[in-house]
């Protein structure tokens, strides 16, 4: 079985060796002036938050590095080793480390070891390359002084800290920059992002930026969910060890949390900023972690079920669930409530915020006929669902949605406001499809063809993508 752990050419020696050499009794005592921001700390604000950070935990780094050097990158410590706007040690993570050091780094790239935009992109490559230099720490952080002290512990790792400086500075960027809007998505383009389990049982994407295998393994008969942030795709997966992974864009985090077996967890992009996942953990129970926080929430799923979130347009999330009652829940910014609503055993809703506000949710009622619910109305379709499948809704503009699912038939079937089409395209057994609205309007279909390979169909094109997907598996596109 692949494992879920990743090298590559710049595979690392971890060594214990100080992010930045301990400030001199001189530093550490300097009068301190007003903390003024460096003329760098909006570019480095901007590109953290661009990584898919929240504004907290950008400018909780931000503070660690003005305390560290004031976001020169030309900085070197009087009398010490530190070099640049970590302050990475001379002797070690600066320039001798194997295969994880700066200059080396910059190399590697073509960059100037000496310029912000190198220096910044090799912070982002330690915090995603090593997971004892905290990223998956600082992702949990609900606040900037927490922010700011998970990276000076696990990344800095300095001598003389000077912790309520750091904390300080950081509060002064958030306070300079936190409330500018977040750098726009890039636009919605004509071929979707699609990540899925192939036929090895690895992590697979393919779309616009190519397709890629992440050489990441996965838990037999779960999926992965994908979703678009400011700098690129974020994915979220049950690894082939049982814990909830992520990859992509944001960078490779072993969130250390573990799944219920067969389970898959649903990622979104937070409107303000980062992601959010849902999950049904070991225990039974939904939990979401992420940007906007680390929270079990008590409530029992139903063996076998996934849930599924969606970002709602004024900040915060929904969640859409099977409970271990049968009934369909919706929990999360818009308030939780038992909709009362039994489901098919074994299947998972899906849910949409719409473009005039509030969600849909589309779900395989205990009649196997197809349901969807929410602030665009209640209605049984009177279409039947396949045993074991589950619908997908995508939101389209005046408020309007789109279904895709498997019908009994087993063919890939569309419903909403769009029309209601049977595509004629048979299903694997077992599987369920994915959709996404497309920028220049209408939408696409991703799905695992009777013939166990990726497919594609609607306004973006209907054809074989030829890449082989692993049983009982389905895909996700953004």
């Amino acid at each position: 079985m692949t494992s879920i752990l990743r090298g590559g050419a710049f595979a690392l020696a971890i060594g214990a060796l100080a992010a930045c050499g301990s400030q001199s009794a001189d530093d550490a005592s300097k009068s301190r002036e007003a903390l003024s921001p460096s003329p760098n700390d909006k570019a480095a604000y901007d590109f953290f938050v661009g990584k898919g950070l929240t504004n907290f935990q950008a400018a909780g780094i931000i503070g660690n590095l003005d305390q560290e050097s004031q976001m020169n990158p030309a900085a070197s410590q009087p009398g010490g080793p530190g070099r640049g706007i970590a302050q990475w040690s001379a002797g070690g993570r600066w320039d001798t480390d194997q295969n994880d050091n700066m200059l080396a780094y910059a190399r590697a790239h073509g960059l100037s070891a000496m310029s912000l935009g190198a220096q910044l992109e090799f912070i982002w490559y330690e915090l995603t390359t090593v997971p004892s230099y905290g990223l998956a720490a600082l992702r949990r952080t609900t606040n900037v002084s927490d922010a700011t002290v998970v990276f000076e512990d696990d990344f800095e790792g300095c001598g003389n800290c000077a912790t309520s400086t750091r904390i300080a500075y950081a509060q002064a960027a958030l306070r300079a920059y936190g409330s500018s809007a977040p750098p726009p998505p890039p636009p919605r383009a004509q071929v979707l992002e699609i990540a899925f389990q192939a036929n090895t049982t690895d992590l697979w994407t393919t779309g616009s930026e190519g397709t890629t295998d992440w050489h990441l393994g996965m838990m037999p008969g779960t999926s992965p969910s994908i979703a678009a942030l400011p700098s690129g795709c974020a994915i979220a997966f049950q690894a082939n060890t049982g814990n909830l992974w992520t990859a992509g864009a944001a960078g490779t985090t072993d969130w250390k949390l573990g799944m219920m077996r067969g389970t898959s967890p649903s990622i979104t992009a937070l409107s303000g900023g980062g992601y959010e996942i849902a999950f049904q953990a070991n225990t039974g129970s939904l939990w979401t972690v992420g940007s906007a926080g680390h929270r079990d929430w008590a409530l029992g799923m139903m063996k076998g079920t996934s849930p599924s979130i969606a970002a709602l347009p004024g900040g915060g999330f929904e969640v859409a669930f099977q409970a271990n009652t049968g009934s369909l829940w919706t929990v999360g910014s818009a308030g939780d409530r038992d909709w009362a609503l039994g489901m098919r055993v074994g299947t998972s809703p899906s849910i949409v915020a719409l473009a005039g506000g509030g969600f849909e949710v589309a779900f395989q009622a205990n009649t196997s006929s197809l349901w969807t619910v929410g602030s665009a109305g209640n209605r049984d379709w009177g279409l039947g669902m396949m045993a074991g499948t589950s619908p997908s809704i995508a939101a389209l503009p005046n408020n309007g949605f789109q279904v895709a699912f498997q019908a009994n038939t087993t063919d890939l079937w569309t419903a909403g406001t769009a029309g209601i089409t049977d595509w004629h395209l048979g299903m694997m057994s077992g599987t369920s499809p994915s959709i996404e609205a497309l920028r220049s309007g209408g939408f696409q279909v991703t799905f695992q063809a009777n013939t166990g390979a990726l497919w594609k169909a609607g306004n973006a094109g209907t054809g074989d993508l030829g890449l082989g997907m692993a049983a009982h598996t389905s895909p996700s596109g953004t």
